[in-house]
């Protein structure tokens, strides 16, 4: 499953224009990738799972803003799956955690339109 992930991380990264919308609480992007539901959380130290997580919303329908306040309730039963930069071996698969944590954090920014602006001057 966790090559199948990292397959999952390069998609994201190689084809942007399939994020839908960005809400971000604190560290932590919710985002939807071809209308499915992600969030990717940034800790401020490196523990056992890393300093990088990203979780799947599967069944997860309604707005990112209600994902955000859900998914912050501890709660045995809510359905999600965590994939955590420890899980990984590897410069590049580790790295990719931080690379999409970093295009989420650029797309909410509208960094591609201030950039775009700038070089077509």
């Amino acid at each position: 499953m966790n090559e199948k992930f990292i397959n999952i991380m390069v998609k994201i990264l190689s084809e942007p224009e399939f994020i839908s919308d960005i809400f971000r609480s604190a560290n932590e992007y919710y985002f939807r990738y071809g209308g499915h539901a992600f969030s990717v959380l940034r800790r401020t130290d490196d523990n056992e799972f890393g300093r990088y997580s990203i979780y799947v919303y599967p069944k997860w329908k309604g707005t990112l803003e209600d994902l955000a306040v859900a998914s912050s309730v501890e709660s045995e039963d809510f359905p999600m799956a965590a994939y955590h930069q420890s899980q990984f071996k590897g410069a590049d698969a580790y790295d990719y955690f931080a690379a999409v944590y970093q295009l989420m954090e650029n797309r909410q920014l509208g960094l591609d339109d201030v950039f775009d602006d700038i070089l077509r001057r």
